[in-house]
């Protein structure tokens, strides 16, 4: 019994959420009406409550998340948003390419949005009076998403600048069949006409065949396919990087997290993910071409488009009776998975986060949130997610060496010996 009690023996420390659906329902319904008559305004004010009250009632060794953000840095923040937005779909309304351009630059910008948005988040989150920050590491951003930048970059000013012609949106061009009428003299016309009515049998010319495609044309599908094969292969090490870069950077008062985690680790949860989809949807066509033959071989024509009539309605049943609970089960796999991967390998100053979410338990969280959802045309929202954040803090703990109290305490005095400006200008909400 003694050497429970000594130092060295971690304790572990769950998560609680202590929500209620009907609590919520107030605050939400508030927030929906009062959005809709503002036209939108009152969508900063709306976030900020519906944050405060998850993180007041989420709670760790019995205090409570604080959430401080001002609703005006938020709103500013979707008024640049929405500029920028709509500045770009007017670009795009006039001149694709100008359109292009600007997406290029706001790509070129993206890393500094991103620092932007994750202190925003990071300073206005506390627990125990003492705020979490963000270190505003710029070069470290630009290194993280130097590849994805390159890539969608290139991509993006490749299949802008060689468009092929049949893509293009232009004035519309003759096609042959309007070449071929407007050629043709009436009085022709007529009598060809005649000749086709007085004549006992009528001969169909054999149905053209598609123009080839053009090799401007191949190039640009080569193009989107290799784009969409290597966005495949490396959205895994993006996403390691990104969490990488979130998380090292990321700091309890002057405590900064680390992040033990390889890029293999994220490479082996996606591909089981990929090598399942692929498995399932081969067991999934074998399925369907088994049921298929079972409605043909009806005789005669009404016969045979009864049977087809059949074999779709077959098809869209399996569908949707298979499918959907397939998709649903893919994303509570991956979640699950992701989410044990990154939170169980962070740790701050010895103390290690736990997760251990449920791939089963998962998803039907997510098929009754669903349902429900469905069947009460969204009145159950406040219901699911409240239920989702009461599963996530179950199943979320810290392993700590000592008091909780004490070492905020410690981060709170180390915090305001910094002098750190929690008031950044340039820490805003945008959106992403």
């Amino acid at each position: 019994m003694s050497e429970l009690n000594t130092p060295c023996q971690p304790i572990n420390r769950g998560f609680e959420f202590n929500g209620k659906g009907a609590e919520y329902f107030s605050i939400w319904i508030v927030n929906v009406v009062l959005t809709i008559l503002t036209l939108g305004i009152y969508s900063a004010w709306a976030k900020v409550r519906t944050k405060q009250y998850f993180y007041g009632n989420t709670k760790l060794d019995g205090a409570s998340f604080q959430y401080l953000a001002d609703p005006k840095r938020i709103l500013i923040g979707r008024i640049i948003a929405s500029v920028i937005f709509l500045g770009y779909y007017a670009a795009a309304m006039f001149s694709p390419t100008i359109a292009v351009m600007i997406l290029l630059v706001l790509l070129a910008l993206g890393p500094i949005f991103l620092v932007w948005s994750m202190s925003f988040q990071l300073r206005n989150s506390a627990y125990r009076h003492v705020s979490f920050l963000f270190q505003k590491d710029y070069s470290g951003a630009y290194k993280t998403f130097a590849l994805p930048i390159l890539l969608i970059g290139s991509f993006m000013l490749i299949s802008n600048l060689y468009l092929p012609e049949e893509l293009k949106i232009g004035e519309p061009q003759a096609t042959p069949m309007d070449v071929s009428y407007s050629a043709m003299d009436v009085s022709s016309y007529e009598q060809d006409e005649a000749a086709l009515l007085n004549s006992d049998t009528i001969e169909f010319a054999d149905t053209e065949e598609p123009a080839p495609i053009s090799p401007e044309l191949k190039i640009y599908l080569a193009v989107q396919t290799l784009f969409l094969l290597s966005l495949v292969f490396l959205a895994p090490l993006w996403d390691y990087l990104i969490t990488r870069y979130r998380v090292n950077r990321s700091q309890y008062g002057a405590e900064a997290f680390s992040f033990e985690v390889t890029a293999r680790q994220f490479y082996g949860v996606y591909g089981r993910l990929i090598l399942m989809s692929i498995v399932i949807m081969f067991l999934f066509g074998i399925l369907i071409a088994t049921i298929l033959p079972l409605f043909s071989g009806t005789a005669g024509t009404q016969g045979e488009q009864e049977s087809t009539n059949a074999a779709a309605g077959v098809v869209a049943m399996l569908t949707t009776l298979l499918l959907v609970p397939i998709y649903l089960w893919f994303f509570a796999y991956f979640k699950a998975k992701r989410t044990n991967l990154i939170y169980s390998h962070i740790d701050l100053d010895g103390m290690q986060l736990n997760c251990n979410m449920k791939t089963g338990y998962l998803m039907y969280l997510y098929l009754t949130n669903t349902l429900a959802m469905a069947l009460t045309l969204g009145l159950l929202m406040p219901w699911a997610m409240v239920r989702t954040a009461r599963y996530r803090a179950s199943v979320t703990s810290v392993d700590t060496n000592g008091p909780l109290e004490q070492f905020s305490a410690v981060q709170q005095e180390q915090q305001s010996a910094l002098g750190e400006e929690l008031g950044n200008m340039f820490d805003i909400e945008l959106g992403i």
